[in-house]
This record gives structure tokens, C-alpha cells and sequence, in this order.
């Protein structure tokens, strides 16, 4: 019936506005419609709403139900007439109960929002379902929405992936887009990204800013397609100008590393405001990063606390750690540590393992809240399981001494040791006084020197101190007063007390003073050997006469004074 009626309403439109009028007078109802239609859109006569109606209604009162749901939008929208939208609502059960696919695709979302009528999914689904299979598009594409949420019908994703097929078919961007995404989510259908780039093309192609989105995305990541940046880039912007926000941040982040475009940090700023005005946190907490640094924009920590704060309050875990550090450190806002503690807390909640670390570090000192050992173990085991290398050391502190846990050895042993592998300074040097004073392990001398070795060529000035005594001592390595007397100097230099007092003592040393003269007469003979061996080479022949007897040992400081002179000059030259 859908169909003939649009048959005759092609057939009418073909007549001039004239002929349709005089047709129309004559009580035919296709005429009166088609007319109508004419004063609705403008074409061919003045624009007239009024007039419209008052021939959309003598054509509804013969029973025509395209009339009737044209009346229906008229009294939803508020066209020529009052708004009523259940006056619009009983115009399109009249249309819909005729038949008219569109009238019920209508009647359908008024169930399903509850528009002038109670809120009903199943009626919804039932009005939607008619029309969908008479092929209406809009109906198709609601009714599989209802299909992938549950609404009306029971949640059926291969359901919805049908009829956004059938739909999609039909041209509807929205379902398109849809459909492509079922193909990259593998919803109601097997997971195929050269079908979701397909659809996606089709849907952007027709203006569709979320599926100009994602075909960007699709071309950055080379799914369903070949990866290409400038591809990716020309669609994000297609959608950043239509307002799409993950697009505006998308392409704020191309410009600003250069991806697909030069890098322009104008454009990147542009973007992310744009993004970030839309309430993006994740472009408000790029845009504090880049005030924080100076990046394209001067260096600005009060701008840049502004923005974190912004980002933060929207839950952005990173944003609320860093906006912790602002408040800690008074970076950009007034020093508070309890405000600190509040935003280290909302983030440490989210399971930001830096947030976690840090609010650990406020309960075991006591800054800014109640100090509770207890719970700084807590956060620190919770920061360590998310691989916060830090927390590791401060783990083996807490079972060293029983703090918050009962006290352990073996167990501070374990964790020590565990961060001293990945290159954490302070465990090196917790690892290496276990192995020092057999804390929950043997005592060991050369695992100790190590140890030492590694926490003190990351310039831990302790570690620096303690493998100097070892040094002096001949604790798991030959006895050395030059590497001695070299480590205990890094450590006095970084201002650690004890270095400094043993130093001094160990200048003193007869011993010591021993090897100096060593050194001297030592570097005399280099400085013999050169000249006679090397007679063109000025320049190597300067550097090592300028070279005090430390510098010199600090240089090739593994050699001893027994070393050859040539073995030495191997080094320098």
C-alpha cells in the first residue's frame, strides 16, 4: 500500500503548482497533499506553514496517512500552529495505524523517550519493528538500537548487526557508522577491520563526523587499512571541524609530534582548546603539560595548576596525581600539603600507582595527614604490585625496621634486592648493607662492594662512603686507599659528614701519603715516556702535564701505580 502510495505522490509531484491547486480544490487527496507539501518547503510559493496545514488537513480527514504524520510534525515542532506535541503524538497513530512507515518509525521514539505518551520500550520496539519491515531506514537503524541495548526487545548484538546491515544498504550514515563499528568491535558479527574501514569510508564520505573520526583512526593505526599519518590526519581534521572532540585531540597531538603534518605548535594549542573547552580532560591535561614545560606556549605553573585542576576534577588520574604535586611542592598555587593528600588520594583510588607511592610517602612522614605506618605499607605493597620501582626500597625499609608490618629480614632482603635489579639507587644501597651486616642473609663482603658499587656510580653519596671504607679496609676487595680516598671524595663533595671526617683522616695516613709520592714520580716517568716516544704529540703531551696527580687518577682511575707507564699512556692517547 506504502508503495503505491508513493508511486502516485512521484506522479503528482510532476505536476505544476497550478495543476496540483486546481486538482486539489477538487477534493483529490493526493493533490491536496502535494500541495500542501509545496507551501510546507517553499517550492515554487511563498514559505506558508499555515496553508500547508490547512491542506495537510483536508487531505487527513480523507484518510491520507502521509498528511497525517506531516500534521504530526507540524504540532511537534511548532509549525504554523501552537506546539502540542500530543495532538502530534495522536496524529501519528492515526498515520501509523494506516500503515506509514514513518508515522510508526515516529510513533516508535515517542515510546521509546516517552514523549506525550508513558515511556514504553516494548511499544517502541513493536512500532519500530513495522516500520523496519517495510524497509523503512530510520526504522531499521532504531530498531537496532533497541536490539544492542535490550530496550523494548531482548539484547541480541547479531540482531542489531542485521538490521544495521539492511539499513546501511539503504545509504543511513548513523547505521553505516554503526555497522562499521560492529566490524571493529566484533559485535554481532566476526571481527573484520577491512569491513569497519569500509563503512567508515562510507559514512565520512557522507559528512558523518564520528566515522570521520574513526577512519582517522583507522588509518593511524593501519586496521583495515594501510597505515598512513597524512590520511589519518585530513580526517581527523575533517571531524575536528564538525566539533568532534576526540578528533580536535587527535590532531592536536599530530601537530604538536608531526605526525601526517609539520609539527606546528600553534595548531597543536589551537586544538586542544578547542578540545578542552568542550571539557576534554585529556587535552585540559595536555595543555597544563605543556605550560608546565614552556612547550609552544611560555612556561606558566599557576596556568599550568589551572588546567590540572580542570582535568582533575573530571577524574583524569594523572591530572589529580599531578595536581597533588603542585599543591606538595606549592608549584603554581599556595603550598598545601592536606590539599596534596586529597587529590594523591583520588588518584591512588583510581590505582595511579605515582599517586600511590607519594600518599604512602605523606603517611609514613606525617605530612599532611595523621602519620600511620600501617597504611603507608598498604600503599606502598599497592604501588609496588603496579610496578613502582621506588616503592620496592621503601617496602624493605618498612620490614627492616617494622614498620607497619612485622619486622622481617628475609622479607626486606627480598625487596631490596628486587629493586636494586632495576636500577634503584636506594635499594642498591639497602641490598648492599644487608650483604654488609648480614641482615637477613650471610654476611658477604664482595656482594656488599657490588652493591655499593652500583648505588654509588648513580652518585649515592652513602653508598659512595661505604665502598670507600671498603676500599680502605680490603672488605671484599684488595685494600685501596687511592679508590678509597676517590669515593670517599665524590660523597664529601655532595656534602655527606662522615666522607668528609674519614677523608680528612685518610690524607693524614702515612700510607696514603706514600702512594701520593708514588703518583708523582710516576707521572714524571709518563710525562719522560711521551716526550721520547711521542715527540709530534703536543697536545697529549699538555694534557697530561696540566693534569694534577687527582685528576690524573680520576681519569684512568682502575689503574693502581704498578701499572706500566705505556699501559697507562694506552688510555690517555
Amino acid at each position: 500500500m506504502e508503495e503505491n502510495t508513493q508511486e502516485k505522490n512521484i506522479q503528482y509531484s510532476k505536476l505544476s503548482f497550478e495543476e496540483l491547486k486546481a486538482l486539489a480544490k477538487k477534493g483529490d487527496a493526493k493533490a491536496q497533499f502535494n500541495l500542501a507539501a509545496h507551501y510546507y518547503r517553499g517550492d515554487g510559493v511563498e514559505q506558508d506553514y499555515m496553508k500547508a496545514l490547512e491542506w495537510y488537513h483536508k487531505a487527513a480527514e480523507q484518510g491520507d496517512s502521509w498528511s497525517q504524520n506531516d500534521i504530526a510534525v507540524c504540532y511537534y515542532y511548532g509549525f504554523g500552529v501552537e506546539k502540542n506535541l500530543k495532538i502530534a503524538v495522536k496524529w501519528w497513530i492515526k498515520s501509523a495505524e494506516q500503515g506509514y512507515s514513518v508515522a510508526q518509525n515516529n510513533l516508535g521514539l515517542c515510546y521509546l523517550f516517552g514523549e506525550s505518551v508513558r515511556k514504553n520500550f516494548k511499544k517502541a520496539a513493536e512500532w519500530l519493528t513495522k516500520g523496519a519491515e517495510q524497509g523503512n531506514r530510520e526504522a531499521q537503524h532504531n530498531l537496532a538500537l533497541c536490539y544492542e541495548r535490550g530496550d523494548g526487545v531482548k539484547k541480541d548484538c547479531q540482531k542489531a548487526f542485521e538490521w544495521f546491515s539492511k539499513s546501511a544498504e539503504q545509504g543511513l550514515a548513523c547505521s553505516q557508522f554503526r555497522l562499521a563499528k560492529c566490524y571493529r568491535n566484533g559485535k554481532g558479527v566476526e571481527r573484520n577491520h577491512e569491513k569497519a574501514a569500509e563503512w567508515f569510508t562510507k559514512a565520512a564520505e557522507q559528512g558523518h563526523g564520528l566515522a570521520q573520526f574513526y577512519l582517522g583512526v583507522c588509518f593511524e593505526e593501519g586496521a583495515g587499512v594501510e597505515k598512513d599519518y597524512e590520511k589519518a590526519a585530513k580526517w581527523y581534521i575533517k571531524a575536528a571541524d564538525q566539533g568532534v572532540v576526540e578528533a580536535q585531540f587527535n590532531i592536536a597531538m599530530f601537530y604538536k609530534y608531526g605526525y601526517g603534518v609539520k609539527i606546528d605548535l600553534v595548531n597543536c594549542m589551537k586544538w586542544l582548546r578547542k578540545a578542552a573547552e568542550q571539557g576534554d580532560d585529556k587535552a585540559q591535561f595536555e595543555i597544563a603539560l605543556c605550560y608546565e614545560d614552556g612547550f609552544g606556549v611560555e612556561e606558566d605553573m599557576k596556568k599550568a595548576a589551572k588546567w590540572f585542576k580542570k582535568a582533575a576534577e573530571q577524574g583524569h588520574i594523572e591530572a589529580q596525581y599531578n595536581l597533588g604535586v603542585c599543591y606538595d611542592n606549592g608549584d603554581g598555587v599556595r603550598k598545601n600539603h592536606k590539599k596534596a593528600v586529597e587529590w594523591y588520594t583520588k588518584s591512588a583510588e583510581q590505582g595511579f600507582s605515582n599517586a600511590q607511592y607519594n600518599l604512602a610517602l605523606c603517611y609514613d612522614e606525617g605530612i599532611g595527614v595523621a602519620k600511620d605506618l600501617k597504611k603507608a605499607f598498604e600503599l606502598f605493597m599497592k604501588a609496588a604490585k603496579q610496578g613502582e620501582i621506588l616503592a620496592y626500597n621503601n617496602i624493605g625499609f618498612c620490614y627492616e625496621y617494622g614498620n607497619g608490618v612485622e619486622k622481617d629480614p628475609v622479607k626486606a632482603l627480598k625487596w631490596f634486592r628486587k629493586g636494586a635489579k632495576l636500577g634503584d639507587t636506594t635499594a642498591q644501597f639497602g641490598l648492599a648493607l644487608c650483604y654488609h651486616f648480614g641482615r637477613g642473609v650471610e654476611i658477604d663482603f664482595k656482594k656488599a662492594v657490588k652493591w655499593y658499587t652500583k648505588a654509588a656510580e648513580q652518585d649515592h653519596a652513602m653508598a659512595q662512603n661505604n665502598l670507600a671504607y671498603c676500599y680502605q679496609e680490603g672488605l671484599g676487595s684488595k685494600k685501596d686507599l687511592l679508590k678509597a680516598e676517590f669515593w670517599y671524595s665524590k660523597a664529601a663533595k655532595q656534602g655527606d659528614k662522615e666522607a668528609q671526617k674519614s677523608l680528612s683522616k685518610l690524607k693524614s695516613n702515612p700510607k696514603y701519603l706514600k702512594i701520593e709520592k708514588s703518583l708523582e714520580k710516576y707521572k714524571s716517568e709518563a710525562l719522560n715516556w711521551l716526550q721520547k716516544h711521542y715527540q709530534n704529540d703536543q697536545e697529549s703531551y699538555e694534557r697530561l702535564k696540566k693534569m694534577s696527580n687527582k685528576e690524573w687518577l680520576e681519569y684512568k682511575r682502575d689503574f693502581s701505580p704498578e701499572v706500566t707507564v705505556q699501559g697507562f699512556l694506552a688510555g690517555l692517547i
